[in-house]
């Protein structure tokens, strides 16, 4: 048995987890004694304090990139407006509809971004994922369409991820709820 120091950013502290040593890759003159990803991976990604050891910086990338495509459609979908609008209803959905679609595009993502809201706002854009994939994508016959549909779906799964695990420590969300 060892202890295995690890830093936990979010505390600003260490954590010391005893672990098993089951495995040894090799022993070298820096280091007294190297583990296999067998025994530290999974102490690695122990739940500490209800979270899991995960940089801050990452939780925010993952909302930008998330984001910056359903900020550019929304925009892209206001200098094309008749022809969105004429796509829309080709597809049997009211173009009035337009207005609604460009300001969940838009605001939703700049709420993931700056973490606002955004259990909520991810699960709008879930929703709008989902119903994309329904209303434009059901075509499989077409494997372009077909690809649409699967993506549409995988990013709803990672909105619902956001939905359940809120947006981390670079956000309004924690700032709000740490002040409380």
């Amino acid at each position: 048995m060892i202890l295995l120091k690890l830093f936990h950013q979010a505390s600003s502290d260490y954590l010391e987890i005893p672990v098993k040593i089951d495995k040894v890759l090799f022993i070298s003159s820096d280091t007294d004694i190297i583990l296999s990803l067998e025994t530290v991976w999974p102490v690695l990604l122990k739940p500490v304090s209800g979270e899991i050891l995960m940089n801050k910086y990452t939780d925010l990338g993952a909302r930008v990139a998330m984001s910056v495509m359903f900020i550019m459609a929304g925009w892209s979908k206001i200098g094309g407006y008749a022809g969105t609008q004429g796509y829309m209803e080709s597809q049997g959905v009211p173009g009035i509809l337009l207005p609604a679609v460009i300001a969940v595009e838009i605001l939703a993502p700049i709420m993931v971004v700056i973490g606002w809201q955004t259990r909520w706002a991810a699960l709008v854009l879930a929703g709008f994922c989902v119903a994309s994939a329904l209303l434009f994508h059901l075509n499989f016959g077409d494997e372009m369409q077909s690809i649409q549909f699967m993506k549409n779906i995988t990013i709803a799964a990672g909105f619902m991820l956001l939905f359940v695990n809120g947006a981390g420590e670079l956000s309004l969300d924690h700032k709000r709820s740490a002040s409380h």
